[in-house]
């Protein structure tokens, strides 16, 4: 009994020994064929097992940026809401130590989930991303057209930072994506109104004006006879 558990255990060790001499290179040819195939719970593994056993690499930053890119792109493929939430606070940690934007990024994604059961753990979420973050995902959000997730941003700035000096942009912007993106007319125009008559003396106040005049209709359009118009009265 004794001498099969320590063939067992011998075993165990070969195959340990051997999982370690992969190359850094073999762990990320792996990686990248698993992500090929969309087996992004291999790819995972494979990038993890990169990071654990070359901690002191010199591309060790490029790894774990690497993996925090492939955690959120898995977390954001993956249908379990449970998975989703693993992946994005494991996310959160090594974001924490080689990108903070990704890893506000990922309590952004988080907090929209559990935002669905839990709105007070939601909203603890929100509040730990910095206003400067969020102003910067935001963009982010609005340049990847994740239009929602963007829309989010504004709205938990306007929430948590009322009386910011830079309040009137968020709404603006609220009202330009309502408008823009998702043909909500009437409340985009909410937030239009917000921006000429709160923050009249503003460089936007005159814009949200136009666009609040001009809310569901063709903008380019709506210029174009404007110009003409111009013309015609030289």
């Amino acid at each position: 009994m004794r001498r099969s558990l320590l063939l067992v255990l011998a075993v165990a060790l070969v195959f340990t020994s051997c999982a370690k001499k992969r190359t850094e290179e073999e762990y990320q040819n792996l990686a990248r064929e698993a992500k090929s195939k969309e087996d992004w719970r291999s790819a995972l593994k494979y990038e993890r097992d990169l990071i654990k056993y070359y901690p002191k690499s010199e591309k060790i930053v490029e790894y774990k940026k690497a993996f925090l890119e492939d955690l959120i792109q898995a977390a954001e493929k993956d249908t379990s809401a449970t998975n989703k939430k693993l992946l994005y606070d494991e996310a959160i940690k090594i974001g924490e130590e080689v990108d903070k934007t990704k890893a506000n990024l990922a309590r952004l994604r988080l907090g929209e989930i559990i935002e669905k059961s839990d709105s007070l753990k939601a909203k603890e979420i929100y509040s730990s991303i910095p206003q400067k973050e969020l102003e910067i995902l935001a963009q982010l959000e609005l340049g990847n057209q994740n239009y929602e997730s963007a829309l989010k941003c504004y709205s938990i700035l306007i929430a948590t930072y009322p009386n910011d000096t830079s309040a009137y942009k968020w709404y603006f912007m609220s009202g330009f994506i309502l408008n823009e993106y998702f043909k909500k007319t009437a409340e985009s125009k909410e937030f239009f109104k917000v921006v000429f008559e709160k923050y009249p003396n503003t460089e936007l106040a005159d814009d949200a004006k136009f666009l609040y005049d001009h809310a569901g209709e063709n903008i380019e359009e709506v210029i174009f006879r404007a110009d003409s118009a111009k013309g015609t009265r030289k």
